[in-house]
């Protein structure tokens, strides 16, 4: 069973199961409800409310040959057992199945949820950047995790070029913000907050960069699978850029 949960990186870095999300990401997450169908495999099921989504995916099921199906949180009790495949795992996700009538057993423990967390946070692709150029120098790069004001501050001033701010724990190309020469009041105040409530922020250089792309990696049994490349340009980018892989000009 199958369920999207984009407010997943904000409920982690909360890591409370009472965790109430805002009211942006519940639109998300009710909008997109059914968007597993499309990386779902056939016969698979989505946990969604039926009243929302039923005649939209029978739309849908007209044009593309999708099988999958739909329940919802009410009936989950039936299929107690079943394998649940979110979006990312948190401890609100966690409490919402569990009172569902999902089997403790089937989730994930408390001590693994800690695990995920550490593995999600940039501060853990800060340590990574660090060990992968300590081994490989062809890797380049420049991240910091700082968790007192006055050494962003010192990072900030510490050349003329444009940095990047990053929240430990977001998604969706969100909880950035770009500090174009010095920093502002309003960016100073985003930052303290942003340690405050997830502990550090993650700061970077701004890099004259060439293409974005994201390797995409599927985990099963404590393997782990290369998937595919995810690659894509916004109407900033330079439409003649190429894949850096492929040579060939990225498809929109």
């Amino acid at each position: 069973m199958f369920y999207f949960n984009p407010e997943n990186d904000l409920a982690l870095a909360n890591f409370n199961p009472f965790y109430t999300p805002p009211a942006s990401a519940w639109k998300m997450a009710n909008d997109l409800a059914i968007l597993p169908m499309w990386y779902a495999g056939d016969g698979s099921t989505i946990i969604a409310e039926d009243r929302y989504n039923r005649d939209f995916l029978d739309r849908i099921k007209e044009v593309f040959s999708l099988d999958v199906s739909l329940i919802s949180f009410s009936d989950l009790s039936s299929f107690s057992r079943e394998n649940v495949i979110p979006w990312g795992w948190n401890p609100s996700l966690r409490k919402k199945l569990i009172d569902a009538g999902m089997d403790v057993a089937s989730l994930p423990s408390l001590d693994e949820l800690e695990r995920i967390r550490e593995y999600s946070s940039r501060q853990n692709a800060v340590r990574l950047l660090t060990d992968l150029q300590a081994e490989h120098p062809f890797f380049c790069g420049e991240s910091h995790y700082f968790t007192e004001i006055n050494d962003v501050l010192k990072f900030l001033s510490s050349d003329n070029g444009d940095k990047v701010l990053k929240m430990p724990f977001s998604g969706s190309g969100k909880g950035l913000v770009w500090i174009k020469g010095g920093i502002t009041d309003k960016q100073q105040d985003w930052c303290k907050r942003v340690i405050n409530n997830q502990g550090g922020v993650v700061a970077e250089p701004v890099f004259d960069k060439v293409q974005d792309f994201a390797m995409e990696f599927r985990i099963d049994d404590g393997r782990v699978h290369f998937t595919s490349y995810s690659l894509f340009h916004s109407t900033l980018d330079n439409p003649e850029h190429v894949h850096p892989l492929s040579g060939q000009n990225p498809v929109i």
